[in-house]
């Protein structure tokens, strides 16, 4: 609704098909600075680390059945001869997803004398999580003259969580069993979240020079609780009969508090026609504390005795200034972008733990000096034309909850400890762009690439006894080993005769990780490779409103090798093959259809294959001049084949999931897109 230069919008939506909330065309109906999807829309920042506690972040990833509930309310207005203007909007919402999953994952070792192990994990889990979310947020302009502009932001979050899980799972050596486990995990946690930002900048005289300031802040709570059961049996590998049982029923808290404030100052100067020099300089304030504690029962569901080793308290500050200086050449068709930013990290930890009910404490200081260099060269060789070249060079710290020597054992199979000593680990990223398009021909070339690899990086120490299949994980340095990752591709096509378009994707993309790993002795270092290497051909044509039909299909191929175990992979074939078309009939009348066939062969890691072959369909009828009113009777997964699939590696296994996940269900639609503005004239979809 309008009125003047006010405008008020309201939705709602209801749904249990994956839709979430409202889709990028309606929300820019709305008005809405942001998409109004259930989720944060912003930055989550808990410096102390990640809670594990909150295990559901809230959105739905294609895994489970939702049910999404969503509204919210905007407003606008421009005044002061449009000098000022605000946008406010209020958003509420819950989701709940309940589901199924099965993993298969493969650790394979070779012991002292070359003989192979193979450890296997299966996992059956039912879940529950629900989250309920409230988010309010509003922006402020002010164009205070020709040259100058101010921007104020601020938005607020409350989210309630509620996260059940139900766990059996088995771990077998060589074909015998080593132990089963039956846990369930509960956690409620409440978050509040604000963050306020202002932007000022100012254009002088001068052409291209310019001064900005930008502050931010902003305040992060969570409150959580939970419970954890686990019954653990191990049993004798060489008789399968139980050695002993371990149950852990646990009740644990998580306070976690953290407070940021970050300030920037950029100036641009023109040095010439074609150069120019942009400086900033920064500085940031983060605070946070994180209180974790584990209880155990001293009487029937009484939690209150105090597990020092699973517990701590700790406080957090950090300090860092950073400043940058970036150059900028623009000559002709060619720009070039180059400089770096050097920051001066200070962090200082403040540690509380309480030891046979004695609080002990201790100070763990930081100090780190961040180098971040960048070069982006761009070359714009015609209208429809150009090329990319960039580069960027981070240094990343470790975590705290890499850092914090506190064991987490939300999987009590799966112990994971920090280590105080990491160093930090520095990233190079290279990354290539092409593309060229001829108008008269359609034709289209694009191809890219992209490398980047890691020195001193931060890898992952499993510590596995094989005779009860326990782990614990640990962190560090890798000095000499460079893990690494590339991709590439060539998207290319034209137009041939009568319309018809041909073109072929080729695309390859691969890891190198690392990482120690030690079965009953010393640890080894581990270096495990994965690359996809895929094709695909496609045939479209489009007349409009008579009939459309775009088809493609390819080949894949995917390869996993450990470097511990060379006698083990992970290579596959597979095809994958997906199309859609629709044809105008008379009566206003439009049929479309569309599929997507995928089949992964079966591996020397995994012994069965998976196809699925997932067909939509729908028919419209749509109504008056404008067509502004539609039926839509819609199927989708016709053949009922939907099926949750994914495989993955990294440097410690090989995994295999299958879940639950929408399938076939029909939908009937009535859509009426109406518009009183521009006298009566019916809105387009």
């Amino acid at each position: 609704m309008f009125k003047g230069k006010k405008k008020f919008s309201a939705y709602g939506t209801l749904s249990n098909t994956g839709k979430t909330g409202l889709g990028w065309e309606d929300n820019n109906k709305l008005g809405t600075q942001e998409g109004m999807s259930f989720g944060d829309n912003g930055e989550i920042f808990i410096t102390s680390g990640g809670d594990d506690l909150d295990s559901f972040d809230g959105r739905y990833n294609g895994q489970g059945i939702p049910i999404a509930r969503t509204g919210g309310v905007h407003y606008d207005s421009k005044w002061n001869s449009d000098k000022e203007s605000i946008n406010a909007n209020y958003k509420i919402g819950s989701l709940t997803v309940d589901g199924t999953r099965s993993s298969l994952s493969r650790n394979t070792f070779t012991d002292q004398n070359g003989n192979p192990i193979i450890i296997d994990n299966q996992d059956d889990q039912t879940s529950h999580n629900y989250m309920f979310r409230q988010k309010a947020d509003a922006l402020y302009q002010l164009k205070i003259d020709s040259t100058s502009n101010l921007k104020l932001t601020i938005d607020g979050t409350l989210k309630n969580s509620d996260t059940r899980s139900t766990d059996l799972s088995s771990s077998y050596k060589n074909g015998n069993i080593v132990n089963n486990q039956d846990k369930k995990l509960n956690n409620q946690l409440d978050g509040k979240i604000f963050n306020a930002t202002a932007f000022y900048n100012k254009k002088f005289k001068k052409t291209g020079r310019t001064f900005s300031v930008n502050l931010s802040g902003g305040i992060n709570q969570s409150n959580a609780q939970g419970n954890l059961y686990s019954n653990i049996n191990y049993y004798n590998e060489n008789t399968s009969t139980t050695d002993s049982v371990k149950l852990i029923d646990q009740r644990r808290t998580n306070d976690l508090k953290s407070s940021k404030f970050l300030t920037n100052v950029t100036y641009t100067e023109p040095l010439s026609k074609a150069l120019s020099l942009v400086l900033n300089y920064g500085i940031s304030i983060n605070n946070s504390d994180a209180d974790r504690k584990s209880f155990s029962q001293s009487a029937p569901q009484d939690y209150n005795v105090l597990i020092d080793s699973l517990s701590s308290d700790y406080k957090f500050n950090q300090l860092s200034n950073q400043i940058g200086a970036m150059f900028n050449l623009i000559k002709g068709k060619h720009t070039l972008n180059f400089g770096a930013r050097v920051a001066d990290v200070r962090f200082k930890q403040v540690a509380t733990l309480t030891m046979g009910g004695s609080p002990i404490d201790s100070v763990f200081k930081r100090k780190f000096t961040n180098w971040n260099p960048q070069l982006t060269y761009m070359w714009k060789f015609s209208a429809q034309g150009s090329f990319r070249f960039n580069y960027s060079g981070t240094q990343t710290q470790p975590t705290i909850d890499q850092l914090q020597p506190v064991r987490i054992n939300t999987e009590p199979l799966n112990i994971v400890l920090g280590n105080p000593n990491l160093d930090p680990s520095f990233n190079h990223r290279f990354n290539l762009n092409y593309f060229s398009y001829k108008v008269l021909s359609d034709q289209y070339i694009s191809a890219y690439g992209g490398f980047n690899f890691t020195t001193n990086p931060i890898v992952n120490f499993i510590n596995t006894t094989s005779a009860t299949n326990k782990s614990v994980t640990t962190y560090e340095n890798l000095p000499g080993k460079t893990p690494l990752n590339f991709y590439s591709g060539i998207y290319m096509g034209r137009k041939v005769f009568a319309g018809i378009s041909i073109g072929a994707d080729l695309s390859a993309n691969g890891n190198i990780y690392y990482g120690y790993k030690a079965l009953d002795g010393p640890k080894q270092l581990n270096r495990t490779t994965a690359n996809t290497y895929s094709a695909r051909f496609r045939l479209n044509k489009y007349v409009q409103k008579k009939f459309y039909f775009d088809i493609g299909a390819g080949p894949t191929y995917n390869t996993g090798q450990s470097s511990l175990s060379p006698q083990f992979n992970n290579n596959g074939y597979g095809f994958g093959a997906n199309g859609r078309a629709s044809v105008n009939l008379p009566g206003k009348i439009v049929l479309a259809t569309d599929g997507d066939y995928t089949y992964q062969a079966a591996t020397q890691s995994f012994g069965k294959e998976f196809r699925q072959f997932i067909w939509n369909a729908n028919i419209t009828k749509s109504f008056f001049k404008g067509e502004n009113l539609k039926l839509v009777l819609s199927g989708n997964d016709l053949l009922n084949q939907n099926q949750g699939f994914s495989r993955t590696s990294d440097n410690a296994s090989y995994s295999e999931t299958r879940y639950t996940t929408i399938k076939r269900y029909f939908l009937f639609s009535v859509i009426w897109d109406f518009n009183k503005m521009g006298g009566g004239a019916p809105a387009k979809k």
